[in-house]
């Protein structure tokens, strides 16, 4: 029973870090040091659309107290289709449905396959305007923060 109890108190974060081994081993060491994480593990991705970042999912034990942005700035919560290996912020969600349907509709169901192995999040553009953005993903590493 507890351990329901604790997958209900599960959040799945993202955080977007510049691709390095120097970034990722200090990024890694926030994480552990600051955060309870379910089985240890986070899971690097590497985005196909910019090379240039690794993108760092983990489910932490949710604590009323954690202000997760204060410990790591570029860190966000996601959701996860899991038939469809997609990541997704509920910003996304809303552009998604806006895109596929034409207009706002909590009811309207999405087809997830077009997005597949993706990051969709929402990004301003040069003109200040938010825009749906869409970023390609692959399995880069699993890492476990005991081995570590």
């Amino acid at each position: 029973m507890k351990q329901s109890y604790e997958r209900e108190r599960l959040i799945l974060l993202c955080t977007i870090i510049p691709n390095s081994k120097y970034f990722l081993e200090k990024t890694l060491n926030k994480i552990s040091e600051n955060f309870k994480i379910n089985n240890n593990k986070v899971f690097v991705l590497k985005s196909t659309g910019e090379e240039d970042k690794l993108i760092l999912t983990y489910n932490i034990i949710n604590d009323d107290n954690i202000k997760y942005r204060d410990v790591l700035k570029s860190t966000f919560q996601v959701h996860r289709k899991k038939d469809d290996n997609v990541l997704y912020t509920l910003n996304a969600l809303n552009e998604v449905i806006i895109e596929q349907n034409g207009e706002k509709d909590s009811s309207y169901k999405i087809d997830w396959s077009s997005h597949r192995n993706s990051l969709l999040i929402v990004r301003k553009n040069e003109d200040g305007q938010e825009k749906l953005c869409k970023l390609p993903t692959i399995l880069y590493e699993i890492i476990d923060l005991e081995q570590k």
